[in-house]
Order: structure tokens, then C-alpha cells, then sequence
């Protein structure tokens, strides 16, 4: 039995790309996913809809304070907050865990 993951809502928050790869592209076919490129929009999007993951990517403009995790928890906190990054981002990330982040990918290594 092949069970469907559609009823899992993730939440990317990443800077709008040109020429690369969304992280939509590898989660489109099992997750319902939803992509904003602004803290503001992801705030608005937490508050009204069903989100069960959310995504951070550490290159988005004005993420690059804890004070921004901070925030999306506050509407999200029991919701799991995976970031990535670049291997730079790596002492970041560190800071944004001890924020209530769960976990920190490195995007260099998920190709």
C-alpha cells in the first residue's frame, strides 16, 4: 500500500531563484507545498494556513537573525524548522537551534 503524503503541508521560505533549482521540485510530487520569498509573507501564510514543516532557507533576505525564527515561532512553535544553508551558514545554523530550529541541512551536500 502506497500511502499519500499530500496531507502534509510544508513551508519554504527561500530567495526568489533564477537559473537554480526550487526546493519545490524535489518535494512537489508527495507534499502540498507552498514557496514565499519574504519573512512578512511567511508570517502571513503561518497564521492562515495549515503548515506542518517549514523550510528556512538561510539566503533569504531578512532571515539572517535568530529574531526571524523567533517570529515564525510564535505562530508555529509545536512545528518542526529544518534550515539550510551554506556550509558558512553552519555556525548560524547553530544559533538559530538553540532558536528552536530542529535541524540544519547543508544545500552543497543535497545534490
Amino acid at each position: 500500500m502506497i500511502l499519500s503524503h499530500k496531507a502534509i503541508h510544508i513551508l519554504i521560505i527561500e530567495p526568489p531563484l533564477e537559473g537554480e533549482k526550487s526546493s519545490q521540485i524535489f518535494l512537489q510530487e508527495a507534499y502540498d507545498i507552498k514557496i514565499v520569498h519574504t519573512l512578512e509573507k511567511a508570517l502571513s501564510l503561518i497564521q492562515n494556513h495549515a503548515i506542518d514543516v517549514l523550510v528556512l532557507d538561510l539566503s533569504t533576505p531578512g532571515i539572517k537573525s535568530t529574531d526571524a525564527l523567533r517570529k515564525i515561532k510564535t505562530f508555529s512553535a509545536d512545528k518542526p524548522t529544518i534550515l539550510l544553508g551554506s556550509k558558512e551558514d553552519e555556525t548560524l545554523a547553530q544559533d538559530y537551534i538553540l532558536a528552536g530550529a530542529d535541524d540544519f541541512l547543508n544545500k552543497e551536500t543535497l545534490d
